[in-house]
This record gives structure tokens, sequence and C-alpha cells, in this order.
């Protein structure tokens, strides 16, 4: 795991806009989260509609 952490840093290392891919990786997660969150309150909302 070390070994390929080690490859991953050497690769983003030249990479000059490493930092705006950090952010890219985190806005993608934020959305998908989001977007999981929302499946699941709609899903909780249809399932309380059908109980009652």
């Amino acid at each position: 795991m070390v070994f390929g952490d080690s490859i991953v840093k050497s690769l983003w290392g030249r990479c000059k806009r490493r930092k705006l891919l950090v952010l890219m990786v985190f806005y993608v997660r934020g959305v998908c989260v989001l977007c999981e969150c929302m499946i699941g309150f709609d899903f909780m909302i249809q399932l309380i509609s059908l109980i009652y």
C-alpha cells in the first residue's frame, strides 16, 4: 500500500493542477453523497406515505 501511495504521489507531484484535481474529486464525492441522500430521503417519504 505504501509503495502504491509513493507512485501516486510521484505522479500527482508532476501534475501542476493537483489542487484543482483534489477539489474536483471532493466535489464529485459531495455530489454523489448528496444524490444518495436525496434518493434516500425520497425513498423514506414514499415509505412513510405507504405506511400511512
